[in-house]
């Protein structure tokens, strides 16, 4: 609804992206469920201690956003799809949404995905109704990025 009023019968342009908060929204809602990297390693500067545990200077930390992102901590219901959380004047708590990493090597192509992601669903929702196939849930494998485990399937109807 919200791509229609909008961009009416038009595709969506890149001047149209900051009026489609709430597609905005479902790709932010993806990206905490499924993030573009499960995991990304960071080597410690200088001896510190993280909740209780030592860490000397040189040792290689494993930072997972996959798990970082179902933290009860930082999010209510962190397993519901709900693209409402990232709506209104509430951000995430720091450093608790990293889809694209964190930091100075945070992935440098991040503004341009999530522009072309977010064109890419309007105009897809503009143009069709999308109905699974089936309703079983998909899990996903971890090798460098995460992957269906098998083929998700849906039917596009044309609007």
């Amino acid at each position: 609804q919200e791509v229609r009023l909008v961009c009416g019968e038009d595709p969506p342009t890149v001047t149209d992206l900051p009026n489609l908060p709430y597609t905005r929204a479902v790709l932010d809602e993806t990206l905490r469920l499924y993030p573009s990297l499960w995991a990304f390693s960071r080597r410690a500067e200088a001896d510190d201690v993280v909740c209780g545990y030592h860490i000397p200077k040189g040792a290689r930390l494993l930072i997972s956003p996959y798990i970082v992102h179902r933290q009860a901590a930082y999010w209510s219901e962190p397993e519901c799809f709900k693209p409402e959380r990232f709506l209104g004047d509430t951000d995430p708590l720091p450093d608790s949404y990293i889809p694209f990493g964190i930091g100075p090597r945070q992935c440098i192509g991040k503004r341009f995905a999530l522009l072309e992601a977010q064109i890419m669903l309007a105009m897809i929702v503009n143009q069709f109704t999308l109905l699974p196939e089936s309703q079983d849930e998909n899990p996903v494998s971890s090798s460098t990025t995460l992957t269906p485990t098998h083929s998700i399937e849906v039917k596009l109807k044309t609007r």
